[in-house]
């Protein structure tokens, strides 16, 4: 009787063949209930835990290899950065490969972005209604250093709030969650802000700190960049020009009571492609994960990943 309960519950389709790669730290005991459900269904996804930063695109490549034509991710946007990255390293894999979100993380930017909730059944009815999306992928190719380029899907950030993730002390992220980020910003404040230099076409900027959305979204339901598009092959840029406490406690004010970002101290541009560089080092992050530093070219790949939604998205 469980089991049938359960199998209704999440009103599986057998013609659903998927793997769950899955952080094992995300969302607490609730999710891990929800994910110890799966096996009960027929076919039962593959659960492929992680194991620690890097393993979800191990995951995602095994995965591929394995011809799994759906991969789900649930866990937070950490982790589906690394997933999208271990898909997209993958040749053809773009094409074959559908991406689900089971959203468990603190922020779960891009599900919102995507109207995915974070009920975890009703995500996992939107993977099973099979309604799909090709979304523009943004690429960051780091051109002195052999890092490998990394692809993000939401939003990435040069300067400021790429310190601030490579400072976030994460045993205590584990207790005041969000909060921890606000230390952090704290502490790279206290900090000198680097001349960052951006080039794109015949134009060329000046800033503190520069923001790049693929989507609108960024730091939860904040909607920074609110003509930014998934499907439109641009990206959208915020180059600030001045960076300070009273800067940031203003800005920051108003993005809480209005979620938009004021239009002083702000260039905001479209592009397909950009360079930004700096006499020093200054870090970059991807999707809110620690990516590597300057100097970078920025591009975005049209309609490049194939992504489960909302039938109404």
């Amino acid at each position: 009787m469980l089991a049938t309960r359960r199998l209704n519950f999440y009103y599986y389709s057998s013609n659903v063949r998927a793997c769950v790669i899955f952080n094992p730290a995300a969302r607490g005991l609730k999710a891990h209930k929800h994910l110890a459900t799966l096996h009960l269904l027929d076919p039962a996804p593959r659960l492929m835990p992680t194991s620690g930063p890097g393993s979800a695109t191990l995951l995602a490549q095994q995965a591929v290899v394995e011809d799994y034509p759906t991969i789900i991710v649930a866990g937070g946007d950490g982790t589906l950065n690394e997933v999208v990255n271990g898909i997209l390293s993958m040749p053809t894999a773009s094409t074959k490969v559908r991406l689900g979100i089971l959203p468990m993380g603190t922020m779960n930017v891009f599900a919102r972005e995507l109207g995915i909730p974070p009920k975890i059944k009703t995500a996992w009815q939107i993977i099973l209604a099979g309604a799909e999306k090709q979304i523009d992928v943004g690429k960051v190719e780091f051109l002195h250093s052999n890092r490998a380029a990394r692809y993000f899907v939401q939003m990435a950030g040069i300067g400021l709030d790429a310190r601030a993730i490579e400072l976030v002390n994460l045993r205590l992220k584990q207790y005041v969650g969000p909060l921890a980020y606000i230390v952090a910003l704290i502490k790279a404040m206290r900090e000198p802000h680097p001349e960052i230099k951006a080039t794109l076409e015949n134009s060329h900027y000046t800033a503190q700190f520069v923001l790049i959305g693929n989507g609108q979204r960024y730091g939860g339901s904040y909607r920074v960049f609110p003509e930014a598009n998934l499907t439109d092959g641009q990206l959208d840029l915020c180059l600030f020009h001045r960076v300070n406490f009273y800067w940031v406690l203003v800005s920051g004010l108003k993005l809480l009571l209005t979620g938009k970002v004021g239009r002083n101290n702000v260039t905001r541009v479209k592009t397909n492609t950009l360079y930004i560089t700096s006499n020093i080092r200054v870090p970059v992050q991807v999707d809110g994960e620690a990516a590597g530093e300057l100097p970078v070219r920025i591009s975005v790949i049209p309609r490049m990943l194939r992504v489960l939604v909302p039938p109404s998205h």
